[in-house]
C-alpha cells in the first residue's frame, strides 16, 4: 500500500511541477493572460490522458492498404528491335 502512495505523490509532484513551467512560460510568451488554477490544470491533463487513443500490437489486415498496381510498360515492339539488332550486328 505504500508504493501506491508514493507512486500517487510522484505524479502530483510532476503535475505540480508541470504547472509551475506553464505559469513560467505564460508569462513570458503572453504576460496578458491569465493562468488557469492548478486543479483545472491537472484535470485538464488528466482529461488529456483519458482522452488518448492509443493502439497496441499489430495493425488489422483491414487497415492496412494494398499497394496500387502499376501497369506494364513496354516501349515499342520489343520482336521488332531484336530483329533490327540482329540484323545489322551481322
Amino acid at each position: 500500500m505504500v508504493y501506491v502512495y508514493i507512486w500517487l505523490h510522484s505524479l502530483l509532484i510532476t503535475a505540480v511541477n508541470a504547472w509551475f513551467l506553464y505559469r513560467r512560460d505564460l508569462k513570458v510568451t503572453r504576460p496578458e493572460t491569465k493562468f488557469i488554477q492548478l486543479k483545472r490544470f491537472i484535470a485538464d491533463v488528466a482529461e488529456g490522458l483519458v482522452n488518448t487513443k492509443r493502439s497496441v500490437g499489430r495493425p488489422s489486415l483491414d487497415d492496412v492498404q494494398p499497394p496500387p498496381k502499376k501497369a506494364a510498360r513496354v516501349q515499342g515492339d520489343p520482336s521488332r528491335v531484336v530483329k533490327e539488332a540482329m540484323c545489322c550486328s551481322v
